[in-house]
């Protein structure tokens, strides 16, 4: 297929008048995104290299489209499926090979996904969860085709953790302000400015109608960090990516090592405000796992200063961090309200779970079992990713997704064995953000945040890529390691 002769240089402008002119009929605004995707697919075809890490910086921060009443349509998506159909049309398949067996396993709980809808209440409600997935899902053998040599994995380094430093910093200013504007003109400023632009109309109002942003500590109400995104719990899934990740290279690039540093400080700082104790629980699981796993790895000058920041960090939580200290202890108290409800919660799903165990009550299907007359945009979840799946998809889906997991993990951690410094990068802070993820997820169901899921897909991509590249070739050379 080429698109620079004269005959495809007629054809395509003229298919495209024809198409935009048909969706005009049915929606102005539809006939709109679908010019801005044509002209976004040309700019793929052209530089698709430099979109990709475009598409990477711009995640965190997609903004919400609203191409009819009722939808909320996350950019993200839309421009994640342009590059992936403009990469494969002009490469061929093998530009996007599914990663291994990773990438397998992924694409069958996909297909378990859609095959729980044959049990559904509302096949319409999981249709457009399968859809999610599927438009986010691309993203894994993007990254396996696109981070293949030193250049651009170096790349890819500074994009991850400049982009996690903007989002920890716009966190840390939303969370200070609340002390000069008050709580109420804070939480108005995000109600009528944040929502409508990053959550979308629609969920816009269902979260602000059902807020999370506020948290009791000490007897007093405290707004929780939230950036840009709809709730803390979410908020600090990725700032876990961006912390772990800069630990990483804390650990095993000395090139960037005062920076990344840095960065992790502000991330790990803006993730304590959160106050979410999945996120805490979380954090101190990968931190932890980090060092494991690399501690064979690590000089005895590398090892004592881990030790003198433990100590400093356990002496830092004890003079200040009473609030963040309090949050945390209190995540073991079954009494307190919220952990009593949500271990209700979890006796209730698994007794429901029981009448569709193999197949499943059909994706986004949950809420339905509890109320049959629920919105598609209920609040309702189960607030743990394995029970959701459990009870939506059935056994076979559950297990899927924990074999995917473990291949995940498995790639990871054969990368950081590497004898190359880059390597270990992207294998460790890969491994601490799976058990990062992996342990919040017993608390809160993320996959269906577009920016969460596309950040788990782009570990997943990095270590299945660097599994197959053995390790990404040329690049101890083009690094200087």
């Amino acid at each position: 297929m080429d698109l620079t002769g004269e005959k495809n240089n007629f054809f395509w402008p003229f298919a495209a008048a024809i198409f935009l002119s048909v969706l005009t009929i049915f929606s102005v605004k539809i006939s709109i995104l679908a010019a801005l995707s044509l002209i976004v697919f040309f700019i793929c075809w052209r530089r698709d290299g430099a979109f990709f890490y475009f598409l990477a910086a711009y995640l965190p921060f997609q903004i919400a489209l609203n191409p009819a009443a009722g939808v909320d349509l996350a950019s993200g998506r839309i421009l994640i499926l342009v590059l992936f159909a403009a990469v494969l049309l002009k490469n061929g398949w093998q530009s996007v090979r599914s990663g291994g067996k990773t990438g397998i396993f992924l694409s069958l709980f996909l297909v378990l996904c859609l095959i729980s809808l044959l049990g559904a209440n509302d096949y319409w409600r999981g249709i457009r969860k399968v859809l999610f997935l599927a438009s986010i899902f691309p993203l894994m053998p993007l990254v396996v085709w696109f981070i293949n040599d030193a250049k651009k994995a170096k790349k890819f380094l500074d994009i991850i953790l400049f982009s996690s430093l903007a989002c920890a910093v716009l966190g840390l200013i939303q969370f200070i302000s609340q002390f000069f504007m008050g709580i109420e003109k804070a939480s108005r400023f995000l109600s009528l400015y944040i929502a409508p632009v990053f959550y979308g109309h629609s969920f816009g109002r269902l979260v602000v109608e059902n807020p999370s942003w506020y948290a009791e500590v000490r007897g007093e109400t405290i707004m929780r960090a939230v950036g840009v995104f709809p709730d803390p719990h979410m908020f600090s899934f990725f700032l876990g990516f961006g912390a772990l990740f800069a630990l990483s290279v804390v650990i095993f690039y000395p090139k960037r090592k005062i920076f990344s540093f840095f960065v992790f400080i502000v991330c790990s700082l803006t993730l304590f405000l959160t106050f979410s104790r999945g996120g805490y629980l979380g954090f101190l699981a990968g931190v932890c796992a980090l060092i494991v796993v690399s501690w064979p790895k690590l000089s005895v000058k590398a090892k004592k200063l881990f030790r003198v920041s433990l100590l400093a960090a356990t002496v830092c939580v004890f003079i200040w961090g009473g609030p963040v200290a309090s949050r945390f202890i209190s995540s073991f108290d079954s009494n307190e309200g919220s952990n009593a409800g949500r271990l209700e919660i979890w006796r209730e799903v698994v007794y429901l779970s029981r009448d569709s165990f193999w197949t499943g009550a059909g994706l986004g299907n949950y809420p339905l079992l509890l109320n049959p007359y629920e919105n598609y945009r209920s609040a309702v979840t189960s607030h743990n990713l394995y029970l959701d799946i459990l009870v939506e998809t059935g056994v076979f889906g559950l297990i899927a997704w924990i074999v995917f997991l473990f291949y995940c993990f498995k790639n990871s951690l054969r990368q950081i064995r590497s004898e190359e410094a880059i390597t270990r990068v992207f294998g460790a802070g890969c491994f601490g953000f799976f058990v990062y993820f992996s342990v919040h997820s017993f608390f809160e169901t993320a996959i269906f945040n577009p920016t969460i899921l596309a950040f788990l897909m782009i570990a997943a991509g990095l270590s299945a890529s660097l599994n197959h590249n053995s390790p990404l070739s040329s690049l101890r050379r083009g690094l200087g390691l």
